[in-house]
C-alpha cells in the first residue's frame, strides 16, 4: 500500500509539516525517532492515519533493532569465551547497517509522502494501527 500523505497541514502539537514529522519518525540518532513516534502517537488524531503509520512504524523499527542487538549481546556472551569475536563483530555490524538501511527507506518515504510498508513490520502496524 503505497499511499499519499496528506500535501498539507501541520501537527497539533510542534506545527511540523506532516512529511518533516513522518521522517522524523525514522531518525536513527539518540532515539530521536522514539521520542517524536511516541508524540505523533499521543498527540494526533486517529483521522490523521499516515502520520500514525510512520510513527507506530518507526517505533516498531526501533524495537526490532534493539530486540535484534538484544539477541546478539546474548550470543556474544556464548560466543566470545570461544574466541567467536570476529562473528560477533559482524553480526553488530550487520544489525547496524540493516536499521540504518530501514530508517532511510522509511525517512524517504515518509518524506515523499508515501506509506511505504517495511518488510515484515508494515503488515504488523498495519494491523495494529
Amino acid at each position: 500500500m503505497q499511499n499519499q500523505l496528506q500535501d498539507t497541514g501541520k501537527t497539533s502539537t510542534l506545527q511540523l509539516d506532516y512529511k518533516l514529522a513522518g521522517l522524523l519518525c525514522y531518525v536513527p540518532f539518540a532515539f530521536v525517532n522514539v521520542a517524536f513516534s511516541v508524540l505523533w502517537l499521543a498527540t494526533e488524531p486517529q483521522s490523521n492515519r499516515e502520520l500514525r503509520f510512520h510513527a507506530m512504524q518507526g517505533l516498531c523499527l526501533a524495537g526490532a533493532a534493539l530486540a535484534v542487538g538484544m539477541v546478539i549481546s546474548m550470543l556474544a556472551a556464548l560466543l566470545i569465551p570461544l574466541g567467536a569475536w570476529q562473528v560477533i563483530h559482524g553480526l553488530y555490524s550487520l544489525d547496524t547497517l540493516a536499521f540504518i538501511a530501514a530508517a532511510i527507506v522509511g525517512m524517504v518515504n515518509a518524506y515523499n509522502g508515501k506509506m511505504y510498508k517495511l518488510p515484515y513490520l508494515g503488515e504488523f502496524v498495519e494491523k495494529h494501527l
